[in-house]
């Protein structure tokens, strides 16, 4: 009995949190999702994982976020050899943009569509904000994942 009772808790306590769930249409046509370390299998499936883990606390509790992406354009561009014996790097200069195409649903609670539409994001001569250079060294993707924070966080979608 106390089994089935800590599942049922554990599975309620799952229905009542924010969800992202992503789909890449046809990444390999994308403009840019280049990583410049990795394959491009892993590199997509970390762009998945990135921008669901930096989306979902910013979801109201309960509310579930599909996204369809359609195109990506990282700023600026990957230079594979910057320097003899260094590693590539992502170039932004200052005439770059950042990019990304999308279809979204926003599904609440009881599953019914509160949202939906296509968007486009983006900007031009992006930014890094120093605090979040610091923070994540290694943060991939990070002007794309800042358009699609921006937009959750400007609108009624955020918690």
């Amino acid at each position: 009995m106390k089994t089935v009772l800590l599942l049922l808790s554990i599975l309620l306590s799952t229905l009542a949190h924010a969800q992202v769930d992503i789909t890449l249409d046809s990444p390999d046509t994308f403009t840019d999702l280049e990583s410049a370390r990795n394959t491009q299998i892993k590199t997509f499936a970390d762009f998945e994982k990135t921008l669901a883990r930096e989306l979902t606390p910013l979801l109201a509790e309960g509310k579930h976020l599909r996204l369809i992406i359609q195109d990506v354009d990282q700023a600026g561009r990957i230079d594979h050899f910057p320097k003899i014996g260094t590693k590539p790097v992502r170039v932004v200069k200052d005439l770059d943009k950042a990019s990304i195409k999308f279809e979204y649903e926003i599904v609440d609670k009881s599953g019914n569509v509160e949202q939906a539409g296509q968007l486009t994001l983006k900007e031009l001569n992006p930014k890094i904000d120093i605090k979040d250079k610091h923070r994540r060294s290694d943060f991939n993707f990070y002007y794309v994942v800042k358009l699609m924070k921006e937009w959750l966080q400007d609108g009624t979608l955020a918690s």
